[in-house]
């Protein structure tokens, strides 16, 4: 199974020549958001992009935790939540 770049993630709520980039463990780059941080009208959701993309291993280990607690329900938000996590492993049909 392919393993995502260690967290915790971080991200620069300073622009940087290239965009925005958002770092894992080591300063290893996972992801830049494009120039958009660079532009008054679209740096708040940059800002935003980023602060999702840099909670990632987070909110994934999170829901893990929540749906292994619950492994026996199947309430409909325990489906979604176990397709979420499908689709975050690249096991769930869209990548």
């Amino acid at each position: 199974m392919n393993r995502h770049t260690l967290g915790p993630w971080k991200f620069y709520t300073e622009p940087q020549p290239n965009g925005c980039p958002i770092v894992g463990a080591r300063g290893l780059m996972v992801a830049m958001l494009a120039h958009s941080i660079n532009h008054d009208d679209q740096r708040e959701t940059a800002l935003a992009n980023a602060r999702l993309i840099a909670a990632a291993p987070e909110l994934l280990a999170a829901l893990e935790a929540l749906v292994e607690d619950q492994r026996d329900a199947s309430l409909p938000v325990l489906v979604q939540a176990r397709a979420a996590i499908k689709k975050a492993h690249g096991t769930g049909g869209e990548e």
